[in-house]
């Protein structure tokens, strides 16, 4: 994997493709956590996004040392101070920038209050 400034930048490239929101500028990037990607845990993962139940989120358990492929999931705002959790997808073998697989909206801030 890439330093921590290359692997950001690139994830931000990649939201700029590919988001449905508009979205043209990235500030208060946090990831939020880091898991090994498992297909059977994403929706999980997804609906725990949807339900604003992100402090579960962080409380997934994995081992991070044997990292084939992995699931990143990062807190920004745009331009507008909406605030957005997206979810990425990397690999050590992919030959490409992280690739983003959804991106969400929030509405509710408080959600993060427990992440920062």
């Amino acid at each position: 994997m890439l330093d921590a400034n290359s692997y950001e930048q690139m994830i931000i490239r990649s939201i700029f493709k590919n988001n449905e929101y508009d979205i043209t500028h990235v500030s208060e990037y946090k990831s939020l956590k880091l898991l090994l990607f498992k297909k059977e845990q994403y929706s999980l993962i997804v609906e725990l996004i949807k339900q604003n139940r992100i402090d579960e989120i962080k409380e997934i358990d994995n081992d991070i040392n044997d990292l084939r492929e992995y699931l990143d999931i990062v807190k920004f705002t745009d331009k507008n101070k909406r605030t957005f959790i997206a979810t990425v997808y990397d690999s050590d073998e992919l030959m490409q920038d992280p690739q983003i697989i959804d991106i969400f909206y929030c509405l509710i801030k408080r959600l993060f209050t427990k992440m920062q």
